[in-house]
């Protein structure tokens, strides 16, 4: 998969914790007869990185929702993967667990570490982790989609139709924020709407120069 990936498409997503590493060799840098050597040496695995206690963790400033979170990481900046390809140069990255809020006893819960893959050994660890972060977003539109606009559900049999409905499906779930944004305030939902399980509490404060009246408050769900 990674090997027949264009050089304009960037992957990035979990990564085993026990992968063989290698170094990157320059291409042109002469390694005797023979076949060009395209893997230096090997390295660490991503879990051995994370329990050396000999190289010490790094901070970034990366954006989560609103706040400013501070994420410690390790990384392999420009690496060889073989399944990714001989001629393809990665870097990888390893999260240290987060916090996740308190328990019953008060005691803080944490997440598991992360091992991350990226085919873009170019670019920034600011924005490798804040497009990983923001999966978590994709997965809630997948679910709304599936949910509200019934993808994949529709019933027929031309192969036509079968390939328009959930694209005409996607447009409607598109064009659904437009006139939500334009009734109310874009930072703030509707009061008669609740959350779902998988969206946190939203305060709602009417917006002083909406040019609309705040709708009646219903316990609708």
């Amino acid at each position: 998969l990674l090997g027949g990936l264009d050089d304009d498409v960037t992957y990035i997503g979990r990564f085993r914790k026990d992968a063989a590493l290698f170094e990157a060799i320059d291409a042109k840098e002469p390694s005797g007869p023979g076949r060009p050597q395209r893997y230096g040496r090997k390295l660490p695995t991503p879990e051995e990185l994370r329990k050396d206690k000999s190289i010490e963790w790094s901070e970034a400033k990366i954006r989560r929702g609103k706040k400013l979170a501070t994420i410690r990481y390790k990384r392999y900046a420009r690496v060889k993967w073989r399944p990714a390809g001989e001629k393809r140069t990665v870097q990888v990255v390893v999260i240290a667990p987060l916090r996740r809020g308190r328990g019953k006893q008060g005691q803080w819960k944490y997440t598991q570490p992360a091992y991350l893959l990226c085919t873009d050994a170019n670019l920034p660890i600011e924005a490798l982790i804040e497009a990983y972060l923001i999966r978590w977003g994709i997965e809630v539109n997948f679910r709304a989609e599936k949910q509200l606009f019934g993808i994949g559900q529709a019933q027929m049999r031309n192969r036509v139709r079968v390939a328009s409905a959930p694209a005409l499906a996607l447009a409607a779930y598109a064009a659904l924020p437009l006139p939500g944004s334009a009734t109310f305030n874009p930072c703030q939902s509707p009061m008669h709407l609740q959350t779902g399980r998988s969206h946190p509490p939203v305060r709602t404060s009417a917006h002083p120069t909406s040019p609309l009246p705040q709708p009646p408050h219903s316990d609708a769900a």
